[in-house]
């Protein structure tokens, strides 16, 4: 399948989507209080299109996507079926080898000089047995993801989410995993062009605007309630 940014794929607006998603234009405060109003019930997960200053690959500045899952969010935001994006297992041992063979002789390394000093727990012994040169030899990733994001860096230095390890997941399960590790995952580090909501961060989101705009500052979609004045 041909690689596209997300962004230029259209989302027909305002139409539920099989995944139980829909996706939105709310480009003023006003859009956004009145329809998050109205579904926050049904649509209580939510991925905010921002403004970024660069070219963006996902969404657009005041696009929103709503669903009743993270996982749904996430799949209408990377257009999965039609961007190019999809699950794929990395097999580590065999695409890099040598970098496969000296992560484990490292670990060799670490577990001998702790058994000498005789500091070698049940918790590391337990670690040790989850990854062993007979049952680690990649993990579950996305691919095809637009060139200004890295596969590698999908999910960024001490991240919480879980690595998929086990080439035997049906790729279906792996995807659906992904999605939501992706929310989460975007919920924690911050991002140039998107931000993924819960429930409580949209009525936050919310509340902030409303202060500054009764404050006299300036707020979200204040330029196209009063075109002239662009800030």
């Amino acid at each position: 399948m041909e690689k596209i940014d997300p962004v230029n794929i259209a989302l027909p607006q305002g139409q539920v989507f099989e995944n139980g998603s829909i996706a939105v234009d709310l480009p003023t405060l006003g859009c956004l209080e009145e329809f998050w109003g109205a579904n926050k019930e049904k649509f209580p997960f939510s991925c905010q299109g921002m403004e970024a200053g660069i070219k963006p690959a996902y969404m657009r500045e005041y696009q929103w996507v709503f669903g009743a899952t993270k996982a749904s969010v996430i799949e209408t935001v990377l257009r999965l079926g039609r961007s190019g994006i999809h699950a794929a297992w990395y097999n580590w041992k065999e695409q890099d080898p040598e970098s496969w063979e000296f992560f484990f002789a490292d670990r060799r390394g670490y577990k001998q000089e702790r058994l000498e000093k005789g500091i070698w727990t049940d918790e590391d012994e337990d670690e040790w047995q989850s990854r062993t040169e007979e049952n680690y030899h990649g993990w579950w990733r996305f691919e095809g993801v637009p060139d200004s994001s890295s596969i590698d860096e999908w999910f960024g230095i001490g991240t919480s989410a879980e690595e998929l390890s086990d080439p035997g997941m049906s790729v279906v399960a792996v995807t659906h995993r992904l999605c939501e590790q992706t929310f989460d995952e975007w919920r924690d580090v911050e991002l140039w062009e998107l931000e993924t909501h819960t429930p409580e961060s949209v009525q936050d989101t919310i509340k902030y605007w409303q202060k500054e705009k009764a404050e006299g500052q300036d707020y979200y979609g204040r330029e196209n309630e009063n075109p002239k004045d662009q800030h």
